[in-house]
């Protein structure tokens, strides 16, 4: 009996220390591995916002050059210098609609006068329209 009652305490006490032993160890094995997917999973989420962030400012930039290219051109500069010439508007339309298309990826290319009266569009049924009026317009000017 008192051979059992030793045995039972030499059993529970092994139990206990590999419980204990095991515990740590997924505790460890736990924390450590956490800690490598989240900064793998960080690290991840980083390459992609500056890889995004990169793509992002290339097309702003070319959109940029673009658009300087457009407003540099002579179909630009005579519309602008007269809006009430039929030949100048007609000549600008037409090279608004082209240069749009050479580059395909304006949603809208558009000449206006410093009161948003839009002179071409790649849309024409947009042609006349006033964009802005009063408070937004002082705010844009």
């Amino acid at each position: 009996m008192k051979n059992m009652k030793i045995a039972t305490k030499v059993t529970l006490s092994t139990l206990l220390v590999m419980f204990l032993g095991f515990f740590c160890l997924w505790a460890q094995v736990s924390n450590t591995s956490e800690k490598t997917v989240g900064g793998m999973i960080e690290g991840q989420m980083k390459d992609a916002v500056h890889t995004r962030g990169y793509i992002i400012n290339n097309y702003v930039q070319s959109a940029e050059e673009y658009l300087v290219a457009f407003g540099q051109s002579d179909e630009v500069k005579n519309l602008l210098k007269d809006p009430s010439s039929p030949d100048f508007t007609r000549r600008a339309q037409q090279y608004t609609v082209d240069f749009a298309n050479v580059k395909g990826v304006f949603e809208g290319l558009y000449i206006a006068t410093p009161e948003t009266l839009v002179l071409t569009h790649t849309t024409e049924s947009v042609v006349g329209i006033t964009t802005r009026k009063d408070e937004g317009l002082k705010q844009l000017q």
